[in-house]
């Protein structure tokens, strides 16, 4: 009898389930381009939504990019669930309570030139 393929038991992270899920999903946990300079790349300051892509300092001493997911606390905290870390699959994995002054609003074109070059990293399975 012939050999069967035993599937992964992690399915790939690609490009289409990337995208499929969260429209950052290719950002979310890479390392921020330490060349990024505030008030040029990013900011601090700004409305934040849903959907919005942020940069947010992590324990291992990095600053990483993150998604908003929906706004956290009383109606006039400042505080944001993040999505910081995905599945496999690309739902969101990890999630946490931040304050919006802490996390930095990268500039549209910076942040679509960034996904851009990662998105070309990525290979589809």
């Amino acid at each position: 009898a012939p050999a069967r393929e035993v599937p992964s038991p992690m399915p790939q992270l690609t490009q289409a389930n990337i995208q499929s899920t969260l429209p950052w999903g290719v950002l979310i946990d890479t390392v921020c381009p330490p060349t990024w300079v505030e008030s040029t790349d990013y900011t601090r300051q700004g409305k934040l939504q849903p959907g919005d892509l942020v940069m947010v300092p992590r324990s291992d001493g990095t600053t990483r990019f993150a998604q908003v997911r929906r706004k956290a606390g009383l109606i006039w905290e400042d505080l944001w669930e993040v999505v910081v870390t995905l599945k496999p699959d690309g739902s969101a994995l990890a999630t946490r309570i931040e304050e919006g002054v802490m996390l930095g609003r990268p500039a549209p074109a910076a942040a679509e030139t960034h996904k851009t070059s990662l998105m070309q990293g990525v290979e589809a399975v």
